[in-house]
């Protein structure tokens, strides 16, 4: 009896990790989340729009950018462009209105 139910715990168990697997590989899927987006196209845009819901979650989206400030101090011109509506002029227009 009692190697019965071990059985069935390890059967209920190796479900949730095939789901746990399915939801972790369906996060890792790279598309994009914003296409909408307006850019000035000046600078590479900011990799947090693009990134996938577990490289969100896992900031692994941070990773260029950080090793690059592991390397070098970082310039202004190291960091990404937002896109329009995440600038600090757009949103305060969008305060005060």
């Amino acid at each position: 009896m009692l190697k019965r139910k071990s059985k069935d715990y390890e059967l209920v168990f190796s479900i949730w990790d095939a789901i746990a697997c399915s939801i972790l590989l369906a996060c890792s899927l790279k598309r994009p989340r914003n296409p909408e987006l307006k850019y000035d196209r000046t600078r590479e845009i900011s990799h947090d729009t693009i990134a996938s819901l577990w490289s969100l979650l896992s900031f692994a989206w941070m990773t260029p950018i950080i090793k690059l400030g592991n390397r070098r101090v970082l310039t202004e011109e190291d960091l990404w462009e937002l896109p329009s509506r995440c600038q600090a002029a757009q949103c305060y227009y969008e305060l005060e209105r």
